[in-house]
Formats: C-alpha cells, structure tokens, sequence
C-alpha cells in the first residue's frame, strides 16, 4: 500500500518542487530586479543532497542498531525498524511538507499579476533597444 501511494504521488513530488520554485524566482525577479535563477537552483540542488545524506546518517546507524543485516536473516526487530524507517517516517515527512505548502503564499492571482509586470518589463526594454 505504501508503494502504491507513495507512487501515485511521484509525479507531484517531482513536479510541485520546480514548480513552486519558479513562481519564488519570478516574484523575486520582480522585486529585486535580479535574475538569480541559478542561484535559487544551485541552493535547492544543495539543500536535496544534504537532505540525502541526512538520511543516510540517520537511518543507517538506527538501522545497524536494530540488527538489519543485508543478504541474511533478520529478526523481527530489525524488519520492523526497516519498514518503519521506509513507511511511516517517510509518510510523516511528506505529510510534514504537505503542510508547509499548503498555504503557499504566492497564489495563482499573485503568480499571473507577477507575470504581466514581468512581461511588461521585458516589453519596455525590447522597446528601448529597438529605438
């Protein structure tokens, strides 16, 4: 069941994050008069792979505590802290950043009002450096 939901939402989880990153660029494009894109996707490519590595350094250890032993038999202890670790840390994770980004602050009338200004910028320097 876990795989089955957690699949279903691969696309989210692999689309949402671009996504919600973009409309932070563009908001910020507006206010600051800065294009930092890289910037901003250098800092959540880091910030992905030390989550990574985080959990990694976490679950390994607890992992190796609870006896789990790749190619052999392992007690019902350590199975269990296996499919805890992969099951019901992970949903807690994922429902915890759920409620992170369910209020997000730029909206869909944000977004479009953000982009017409954008536009509106481009526009007026295209028009500059045609005359």
């Amino acid at each position: 069941m876990i795989c089955l939901l957690s699949g279903v939402a691969l696309g989210a989880d692999l689309a949402l994050p671009a996504s919600l990153q973009a409309d932070v660029v563009d908001l910020d494009w507006l206010e600051s008069g800065r294009r930092r894109t890289g910037l901003f996707f250098a800092v959540w490519s880091m910030t992905t792979k030390l989550s990574l590595a985080l959990a990694v350094g976490i679950a390994f250890p607890i992992l190796e505590l609870a006896g789990l032993r790749s190619g052999g038999a392992n007690s019902a202890v350590a199975l269990g802290t296996f499919a805890a670790l992969y099951g019901l840390v992970a949903v807690a994770i994922k429902l915890a950043a759920t409620a992170l980004v369910w209020n997000f602050s730029i909206t869909e009338a944000l977004q479009d009002e953000t982009r017409r200004k954008l536009e509106g910028r481009a526009a007026a320097a295209a028009a500059r450096g045609a005359s």
